[in-house]
């Protein structure tokens, strides 16, 4: 497997170096210790002391597809991904607050009500549809985080543009390049501050290493059909998809039946 990317000069043999300097430096000072300030809370080595386990079939997997110095580069990102996992977590929990994204029991009843009750009332009109499903129930909780993450993608957009990165069969649509320079912004403005020139180069090569690993499709600010997609309410693409695989596979008809449905109004 070859990284396109390591080619292109993203990311120089001096950062590698850096890199593993950086798993193999000697005893540090206390001060030294300190790899992050998050949203306020210092983070130090000794709070991600233990490394994940990686299973061996893919540490070799990995260790055959790349060259010794990508394979170093990606040691380095599972060494460290529960701490970026964190900080990209609250850094988005940060973001939901800011712009008031969280949605509300209107919009989550709302959703449900299109995405589960309305199709078996409309396709099973003799079948005792159960009522809206408890705050703690999969579907509720599916519902919020479909819906936030909807408002987190567009807002993303307005702030910051860039290429909107499309998931296969489009299930997803995501402004990727809007949440690097979201990353970006939310250093400058000190809701991370790095404590660590290795860490902090560490963590920026994971953050590229990551679209490497999973390879995305991308459309550009001209594509008005792809932004189009991107604003579509997530519950009628995650219908109009599901009924369109239903219609290839069975052959009944099904989005005649998800055309004729009462779609949310500017949904």
């Amino acid at each position: 497997m070859s990284l396109q990317w390591m080619k292109r000069g993203a990311l120089p043999l001096g950062l590698v170096a850096c890199l593993c300097l950086g798993a193999c430096s000697p005893r540090e000072r206390e001060e030294d210790r300190r790899l992050v300030t998050l949203m306020g809370e210092m983070i130090t080595r000794d709070d991600y002391e233990h490394e994940p386990a990686m299973p061996p079939e893919e540490v070799e997997r990995m260790r055959g597809d790349w060259s010794p110095e990508e394979f170093a580069i990606w040691e380095q990102c599972v060494r460290w991904r529960p701490l970026r996992e964190r900080i990209h977590h609250e850094l988005m929990e940060w973001f939901v607050e800011e712009h008031q994204l969280a949605p509300t029991r209107e919009e989550v009843e709302a959703y449900i009500d299109y995405v589960h009750i309305q199709p078996m009332k409309l396709h099973m009109p003799d079948f005792e549809v159960p009522g809206m499903p408890d705050e703690d129930s999969h579907e509720w909780q599916r519902a919020v985080a479909e819906l936030t993450e909807w408002k987190q993608q567009n807002t993303l957009y307005d702030l910051y543009g860039g290429r909107v990165a499309v998931g296969q069969p489009a299930l997803w649509m995501s402004a990727m390049d809007a949440y690097h320079q979201f990353l970006r912004v939310s250093e400058e403005e000190g809701r991370i501050q790095f404590h660590s020139d290795d860490w902090r180069k560490i963590f920026w090569a994971c953050v590229t290493l990551d679209g490497v690993q999973s390879p995305r499709e991308y459309v550009f600010d001209e594509d008005e059909a792809a932004l189009a997609a991107l604003r579509e309410y997530p519950g009628t693409r995650r219908l109009r998809i599901f009924f369109e695989r239903l219609t290839q596979i069975r052959d009944d008809g099904w989005m005649e039946f998800f055309e004729q449905m009462d779609h949310p109004a500017g949904w």
